[in-house]
């Protein structure tokens, strides 16, 4: 735990109501609360060091369909807010490289104004794209198992 305070400093939040980063407005106290701004690398970075310490691991996206029980979630979580978008040309046509931490309606935007479809099921539809993967999100007919290519997983491996 001293190594994850000595790395994160001020924004390692003790005892943080997870209530206020839920669309149900419930729930109870992380034991420890980070929220990630910066880039997958930091996120990376800060999971790793969590892990090397024995501390488990959560992390929260949007806060959508998720109940957090009111006594809280033992360990670290970490609220995910990383919105990285990169759009190319791979896989023999066009695609978009997306974090977890991007918003389902951001995103549906962005691919919108590239002229890539697949997404507009997703314009209303709340949360972030890590869980609405996890999850195989959809609706209006559209779902994630229609346009997802690839993941990429970080794990304790």
């Amino acid at each position: 735990m001293d190594r994850l305070k000595a790395r994160l400093g001020d924004r390692l939040l003790a005892g943080e109501s997870l209530a206020r980063y839920t669309a149900a407005r419930l729930g109870g106290p992380a034991d420890w609360l980070y929220i990630a701004r910066d880039s997958t690398d930091e996120l990376v970075e800060v999971v790793r060091t969590a892990w090397e310490s024995g501390l488990p691991v959560r992390v929260l996206g949007g806060g959508a369909n998720v109940l957090v029980a009111d006594s809280g979630v033992r360990g670290l979580v970490i609220l995910n807010r990383i919105s990285e978008v990169a759009f190319g040309e791979w896989h023999d046509g066009r695609n978009v490289a997306v974090s977890a931490g991007t918003g389902l309606t951001v995103l549906a935007h962005k691919c919108r104004t590239r002229g890539l479809s697949g997404m507009e099921w997703a314009v209303s539809v709340p949360g972030t794209l890590g869980g609405a993967v996890i999850n195989n999100a959809g609706a209006h007919g559209g779902d994630m198992a229609h346009i997802v290519r690839d993941v990429v997983v970080l794990d304790a491996d």
